[in-house]
C-alpha cells in the first residue's frame, strides 16, 4: 500500500471517528435538555353527556418557562379534532385547561381515546402529552344477584345486624345502593362482582321497622348512570307479634309467637312481668276483658291485646 493510500484511509477513519462523536454528542444533548413541562395530569375518561362533574376532560401541567404555546386535541386516527390554544403567551405558572369532547365546530365527537399535543413557538418543539383521555358516553349496567337476609333487626346484637346485596357491573364503577329510592350506601370502584353491606340506616339514622325496597344503580368512572336494578323487598323487624289480637279462654294457658332475634324477651301482662325465650312465650288468662301484652328487647318493644272470654 502507497503512502497516500495510507494516508487516505487514517484521513477516513478519522472522519468517522469525530461524526460518531458530534452525533452522540448530539443525542446526549437532547437527553440533557429538560422536558419543557412538568406535573402533567389528564382525566382518564370522561362523558359530555353525564351532567356530573365528570362531564369535561381536565388537562393540567407546568410550564417550565415563558413561552407561547398551542394546544390541539388528537383524535384516534391521529388527525387534530379541537384546538384548545392557539399560540398564546404563559407564564412560567401551573396551567389548567378543559375540553368538552367536542370538535372546533362544537359536535360531539366519537367515543375513544383521544390524546393532547403541545407546540412551543420559539422553541420549535412539539410534545404529546403521555396520558390521554377517553370519551365514554355509555353507561354500565348493574345487575343485583342476591340479597340476605330478607328480614334484620339492626339493633346492635350482632344478629341478623346488616344484610348484604351481591351484585355485578359490566365495567369498574361506582355502586350506590338504594333503599326506598335513597342512597343509604355509597361503595367504592371495585372488581367486576362484588357485595355492598346495609346496617339498616339512612343516613346514620336506623329506619323504622316495617318493609323497605333494596336496589342499585351503578356510575362508572366516566360519570354515565346506569339505570335502577330490580328492586328487593326487605323488614326492618325487632321485635313483634306474630297477632296483634289473641282470643283465648278464662283460666287457659295460652302460647305466643314472639318474632324477635334476641335470645331474651322481657313481657308485661296482668300487672305480672317475666322474661322468656321468644318464639314461644306461655301465659295464663286469668281474667276476663281485653287486656295489653307488651314485650321488648334490646330497646324495642311491641305490643298486642289479648281478649280473655268465657269457655
Amino acid at each position: 500500500m502507497s503512502r497516500f493510500s495510507r494516508f487516505a484511509t487514517t484521513a477516513l477513519v478519522l472522519a468517522l471517528l469525530g461524526g460518531t462523536a458530534v452525533a452522540l454528542g448530539v443525542i446526549e444533548g437532547f437527553k440533557l435538555e429538560k422536558n419543557p413541562i412538568s406535573g402533567p395530569f389528564v382525566d382518564y375518561s370522561f362523558s359530555p353527556v353525564c351532567g356530573c362533574p365528570q362531564h369535561v376532560a381536565r388537562i393540567k401541567f407546568k410550564l417550565r418557562n415563558t413561552g407561547t404555546l398551542t394546544l390541539e386535541v388528537i383524535g384516534p386516527d391521529g388527525r387534530v379534532v379541537r384546538t384548545l390554544v392557539n399560540s398564546r403567551r404563559f407564564r412560567h405558572n401551573p396551567l389548567h385547561f378543559e375540553w368538552n369532547g367536542r370538535n372546533d365546530a362544537g359536535q360531539l365527537l366519537p367515543d375513544g381515546l383521544y390524546r393532547f399535543r403541545l407546540h412551543f413557538g420559539g422553541q420549535h418543539r412539539t410534545i404529546v402529552l403521555p396520558r390521554g383521555t377517553r370519551v365514554d358516553t355509555k353507561p354500565p349496567a348493574a345487575v343485583l344477584l342476591a340479597v340476605k337476609p330478607l328480614v334484620i333487626s339492626p339493633d346492635g346484637d350482632h344478629v341478623r345486624d346488616a344484610l348484604s346485596v351481591r351484585y355485578r357491573v359490566t365495567e369498574q364503577a361506582r355502586v350506590r345502593l338504594l333503599v326506598d329510592g335513597h342512597v343509604a350506601v355509597r361503595g367504592r370502584p371495585t372488581r367486576l362482582q362484588a357485595t355492598l353491606y346495609w346496617p339498616g340506616t339512612l343516613g346514620g339514622v336506623p329506619l323504622p321497622a316495617g318493609i323497605h325496597r333494596i336496589s342499585l344503580v351503578a356510575q362508572d368512572l366516566a360519570g354515565n348512570l346506569s339505570r335502577p336494578t330490580r328492586s328487593v323487598r326487605i323488614q326492618i323487624r325487632y321485635v313483634a307479634f306474630a297477632l296483634k289480637v289473641i282470643r283465648v279462654h278464662l283460666g287457659s294457658t295460652f302460647t305466643v309467637r314472639v318474632l324477635a332475634d334476641a335470645k331474651s324477651v322481657r313481657w308485661q301482662f296482668l300487672g305480672k312481668t317475666g322474661t322468656s325465650r321468644p318464639h314461644h312465650l306461655v301465659l295464663r288468662a286469668t281474667k276476663l276483658g281485653r287486656h295489653p301484652l307488651v314485650v321488648a328487647a334490646n330497646g324495642h318493644s311491641a305490643r298486642a291485646v289479648v281478649v280473655v272470654v268465657k269457655r
